[in-house]
């Protein structure tokens, strides 16, 4: 609380009360050729509507074993 130059309250925090828990799901794969080559990928769902996320998440990759 302040008195100069006038009586006023500030919060200490603007952070909600609530939970914000972020809850995800994932599934990958990684599949490998004879030839020495690796494909991976895998996805990233969120299950449950805590924050700022995209619907889905995916990544993908190839490796090459030599």
């Amino acid at each position: 609380t302040y008195d100069k130059p006038f009586r006023r309250t500030i919060s200490v925090t603007n952070i909600p009360t609530e939970r914000d828990d972020l809850i995800n799901g994932s599934f990958g794969f990684k599949f490998t050729t004879h030839a020495g080559i690796t494909l991976v990928g895998n996805t990233l769902w969120p299950l449950n509507r805590g924050g700022l996320r995209p619907t889905v998440l995916w990544t993908a990759g190839l490796e090459y074993n030599f």
